[in-house]
């Protein structure tokens, strides 16, 4: 689905997403990604929310999101109690939601100029 934007040269908008595919800034990626207003991550990320490291989990939260978006995939899935607990435990405030719609909020978050970590997993 095409997402109609207003142009932010500066940061990261996500201005389309297909099964399998994200486009940042008009570049595609494919796979797992983790997006912020300023940086585009691939390396090391899951493919099921349930697989979430501690360690990537820590480096979420060294970048102090305002909010973690959890794009789960086609649909809406919840993190195990494991997961959750480390969220807690690291005071991240989080959304799970499917991926197309925390790539719709991502867009709503970062044109309010909130500063949003987005962890999309393949839809």
């Amino acid at each position: 689905m095409k997402l109609h934007f207003d142009e932010f040269p500066e940061i990261n908008v996500i201005d389309s997403y297909a099964t399998g595919s994200i486009s940042i800034n008009r570049q595609p990626y494919s796979g797992s990604i983790m997006v912020t207003p300023k940086n585009v991550f691939t390396d090391d990320l899951p493919v099921d929310i349930n697989d979430c490291s501690h360690a990537l989990l820590d480096r979420i939260s060294e970048l102090q999101p305002d909010v973690l978006l959890l794009g789960t995939g086609a649909r809406q899935v919840f993190p195990e109690p494991a997961i959750l607990s480390a969220l807690y435990e690291k005071s991240l405030p989080f959304e799970a939601m499917s991926t197309p719609a925390a790539c719709r909020s991502y867009n709503v978050l970062v044109g309010e100029s909130r500063f949003v970590v987005a962890l999309l997993l393949p839809a």
